[in-house]
């Protein structure tokens, strides 16, 4: 039995030993440093995308504005922007409260583009206002706000609008495209 033994440890020594035997750890070193360096290389990809989305996104799913923001050329159009923020101002300086009306649907026309052509997700203006980020956008409940208002001009065929709240959600939208650096 002792015999056995000694015959299997010296064959396996022999083995270890071969020429065969270090040819094939040389093979699987080679191998095992290809995959390695692979998957180091996927890794750091996968690390600069993730960077990416986060970037992008806040840990509650909601889009940051200035990654979005600087994507797009905004002084491009900044000169429009002050033509029709203009025509606003004419429009809210009136004593007419349907040109209060209009100058708050222009207003809010001018965020909306501004957003559609930042690639802001959602469909609608309200869906695209609901993912932006109140951190990046400390007034986004007052957008909002502004927008609701919008929308009651809009849909409300008899909704009435005070020049003071007019107003209001015209400075609302001023502050905002002057965040945005859209004059």
């Amino acid at each position: 039995m002792e015999d056995l033994f000694l015959r299997l440890y010296n064959n396996a020594v022999d083995f270890f030993n071969s020429s065969e035997w270090q040819h094939f750890k040389y093979t699987v070193k080679i191998i095992s440093g290809t995959v390695i360096a692979l998957c180091s290389i996927g890794i750091i990809i996968l690390i600069k995308k993730i960077a990416e989305v986060i970037k992008t996104f806040d840990v509650f799913g909601k889009v940051n504005l200035k990654p979005e923001m600087e994507k797009m050329n905004i002084s491009q159009e900044s000169s429009e922007i002050t033509k029709a923020w203009q025509r606003i101002n004419e429009y809210i300086n009136s004593e007419n409260e349907s040109d209060w009306k209009i100058a708050i649907i222009e207003a809010d026309q001018i965020l909306d583009n501004i957003l559609t052509k930042a690639n802001f997700p959602g469909k609608t203006f309200t869906e695209k206002l609901n993912q932006i980020n109140a951190a990046e956008f400390p007034n986004i409940n007052e957008i909002l706000y502004a927008h609701k208002i919008r929308n009651n001009i809009v849909h409300e065929k008899n909704f009435k609008l005070v020049k003071d709240e007019a107003k209001k959600i015209i400075d609302i939208y001023k502050k905002t495209l002057e965040d945005l650096n859209a004059f």
